[in-house]
């Protein structure tokens, strides 16, 4: 599996955590924090993000940034 395909997955899982619906926002904050606890970089979270088909389907990312 690709790095690319890994934060996929982890972002998919991340965001069923969160319960996440169509036309929900979601704080980045609360994405990437954990994330980044696991290993991942921002640059990797938010490649996946705006791309994956799986993640793209209506729901929309406010970005307020979280550190690395």
């Amino acid at each position: 599996m690709s790095r690319f395909e890994e934060t996929e997955t982890a972002l998919t899982d991340r965001l069923r955590a969160l319960k996440m619906k169509p036309d929900m926002t979601v704080n980045l904050f609360d994405i990437g924090v954990p994330m980044n606890a696991a290993g991942f970089s921002q640059d990797e979270i938010l490649a996946v993000s705006p791309r994956s088909s799986r993640t793209r389907s209506s729901i929309s990312f406010r970005e307020t940034g979280f550190g690395c």
